[in-house]
């Protein structure tokens, strides 16, 4: 018998005045010169992952990485740090600040 998977739309606990933290972070296949990017973001109410994409650190990525958020966090409030790619592609609901 198969069976489908959940998705992470149907996992996501949607509470109200919630925000998003965006960040990515990399890690390495067989040598470090193929690097790829992992793309989060957490809810900042229920620290769930709502969205995640995989690829390179580039605006393509960041793009591709917003398109993956659940329909119920498409337009919600979103936090990271000063990443140009974060600036180019976020352009509402968006705040950007350096880490600490």
């Amino acid at each position: 018998m198969i069976t489908s998977l959940t998705t992470i739309e149907e996992t996501l606990v949607y509470p109200k005045n919630d925000a998003l933290e965006l960040d990515e972070q990399w890690s390495f296949v067989q040598n470090k010169k193929n690097k790829k990017w992992g793309w989060f973001a957490k809810s900042r109410v229920t620290k769930q992952i709502a969205a995640y994409f995989v690829g390179n650190r580039n605006q393509e990525s960041c793009e591709n990485f917003k398109n993956r958020f659940p329909e119920k966090y498409k337009d919600i409030f979103t936090f990271c740090d000063l990443w140009e790619s974060y600036s180019n592609v976020f352009t509402e609901n968006h705040l950007s600040s350096p880490k600490r």
